[in-house]
């Protein structure tokens, strides 16, 4: 009698070599827990990416949010739209008054105020509801809020080397601020030929900036890298 024994393990180990098993991905779990060391407020990441991609900023702050509830941390997605209102409705009262025409007014007005009246954008100006805050507008926030700290900075995402050739380079630049609006650190993050938009690299960079303001600025400990 024949068996077909040999034939079977052949044919199962030519499928997994021809389709290998996928990677499962990992699910983290982290619970906020009474006692934290401090509550951290997120305001706006400037997204400064060359091809421009609208979620990398919003990724990492989500996943920044994840790894420092994991250092024990608190951490409020703080919304910055009442400064750009306020500004709004600063720069409006600085137009000129009504009866003149768009040419008259246009060599009158600042770029900056043009902008506001809808003639132009500039380039790399930040949406409304998405600014970056001055001290005295992180000091009214944090009170708002109830937070320790305050985090603001960038994403910058730019290409180097040949056309056939090219090398992502990305950097993350964030500002630390105390709750009366004091600038008290920074943290940035450098790195060429890797992306922020590839998941489990976001997660490392996260955990590092994490670490990074746990041990230094909250901590207080020597510099160090990460």
């Amino acid at each position: 009698m024949k068996t077909t024994t040999p034939l079977i393990i052949l044919l199962a180990t030519v499928s997994c070599s021809l389709f290998p098993f996928r990677n499962p991905g990992d699910v983290d779990v982290v619970a906020t827990k009474a006692g934290r060391k401090a509550v951290v407020g997120i305001g706006t990441i400037e997204n400064r990416d060359s091809r421009f991609d609208p979620y990398t900023n919003k990724n990492l702050v989500d996943m920044l949010s994840f790894e420092m509830l994991q250092r024990g941390y608190g951490t409020v997605r703080s919304d910055t739209s009442f400064a750009a209102e306020r500004r709004r409705q600063e720069e409006l009262k600085r137009l000129p008054a009504p009866g003149k025409t768009k040419d008259e007014t246009a060599d009158l007005l600042p770029e900056r105020l043009r902008s506001v009246a809808g003639e132009i954008r500039p380039s790399g100006y930040l949406s409304m509801g998405e600014e970056l805050l001055s001290s005295e507008e992180i000091r009214a926030l944090s009170s708002r809020d109830n937070t320790t700290y305050f985090m603001q900075g960038a994403i910058s995402r730019t290409e180097a080397g040949t056309l056939l050739e090219q090398e992502e380079n990305f950097a993350v630049f964030l500002e630390v601020f105390n709750k009366n609006g004091e600038k008290v650190g920074a943290i940035n993050f450098t790195v060429g030929g890797k992306s922020l938009q590839e998941s489990p690299f976001l997660k490392t960079v996260c955990k590092r900036i994490a670490r990074a303001f746990d041990e230094q600025i909250h901590g207080g400990g020597p510099y160090r890298t990460y």
